[in-house]
């Protein structure tokens, strides 16, 4: 019981500042917080179409919050998920596509292998750019992710998109994930799919192979001492472009969901910058795969409750405050958290 309390110090710390700060955020706009708060409350999480949304943004949140989460327990900060999520989501679109000839089945799994490669493999080159040139990772991420941006759209200019379209030719609707509302009818509306439930799978899974497994301890030898783990005879190299090559498969996944849950086709910019909000989602999720899910469900539900605000004539940019505070507490209570945690441990 001790243990679930100190996981979910961060998230108790995130909601209540995002509940005081709120609050004095819509008094000095003139709000009342009470009234603009219960709406805000009812239209995400008391609404069945509200609710299916915060869910359906969540989804890219997980998967792309674990590719940020997994190698910074190795030391490593991947910023690159923006690019690394359209490289993957490019890379469905055109393999789902291609197999769509010979059977939807395959068709679907073909573009999720497709996608988990090329996301994949835009990873695990800033992996090797790091164990063999030195190259920090966040420059050669934040590099990838420009580079891999331009090399999508000059992709779909040079032939891969439709014709007299900016995007790639829609696939049908056998090849995509199954809306959740075909099951739960007070989701009706919404773009939600079992999408979710792969990326929860997907979290489950990684928190029992960092945990549980060999790469996992690896993983957590080379973050905790570069020094330790060479002399402990852990082969860094691939531990580092190993790491970081899951990471970009997790975030390639992310846009496996965008174009087979609810687009049907990629295009640029179809993310919305949540490759750049899941580096918010693994901080306050202290690099727990589990704990990547209710991270990413509040940060959906703040984007989600934004769009309520528009009926209470508060700027949208505030629920943008309200998140890069989170990050900037949690930020300076990370000495104190990490404190109580080796605490924890040598108890």
């Amino acid at each position: 019981m001790k243990r679930v309390g100190e996981a979910l110090l961060p998230l108790g710390l995130a909601v209540g500042t995002i509940l005081v700060l709120g609050a004095l955020v819509l008094l000095a706009l003139g709000a009342n917080p009470i009234t603009v708060g219960g709406e805000a409350l009812a239209a995400t999480l008391w609404d069945g179409y509200g609710l299916s949304q915060v869910l359906f943004r969540a989804t890219p949140l997980i998967l792309c919050g674990l590719a940020v989460a997994l190698p910074l327990q190795a030391g490593l900060f991947n910023v690159g998920a923006e690019g690394q999520l359209a490289a993957g989501g490019l890379a469905c679109a055109v393999v789902a596509q291609a197999w769509m000839g010979q059977s939807t089945a395959l068709a679907f799994v073909a573009g999720l292998v497709a996608s988990s490669v090329a996301g994949g493999a835009a990873g695990a080159l800033a992996g090797v750019l790091k164990h063999r040139r030195g190259v920090h990772e966040v420059i050669s991420t934040i590099m990838l992710n420009a580079i891999l941006a331009a090399l999508c759209g000059w992709l779909l200019h040079a032939g891969l998109a439709e014709a007299g379209t900016s995007h790639t030719v829609e696939l049908e609707g056998g090849v995509l994930f199954t809306r959740l509302s075909t099951w739960w009818e007070a989701l009706a509306g919404s773009n939600v799919s079992t999408s979710l439930l792969l990326a929860v799978l997907v979290a489950l899974a990684c928190q029992v192979v960092m945990a549980r497994s060999r790469f996992g301890f690896e993983v957590r030898a080379v973050g905790a001492s570069l020094t330790a783990a060479h002399h402990a005879g852990i082969p860094q190299g691939r531990v580092l472009v190993g790491v970081m090559g899951v990471g970009g498969a997790l975030a390639g996944l992310a846009g496996a969901h965008f174009v087979l849950g609810a687009r049907r086709f990629f295009e640029e910019g179809m993310s919305g910058g949540d490759g750049f909000l899941a580096i918010a989602v693994a901080l306050l999720a202290r690099n727990a795969p589990l704990q990547v899910i209710p991270a990413s469900l509040l940060f959906a539900a703040l984007s989600q409750a934004g769009l309520s605000l528009a009926t209470s004539q508060v700027p949208r940019e505030s629920v943008l405050v309200l998140q890069g505070v989170v990050v900037l507490v949690l930020g300076g209570a990370s000495p104190y958290l990490g404190r109580r945690a080796a605490a924890r441990a040598e108890a």
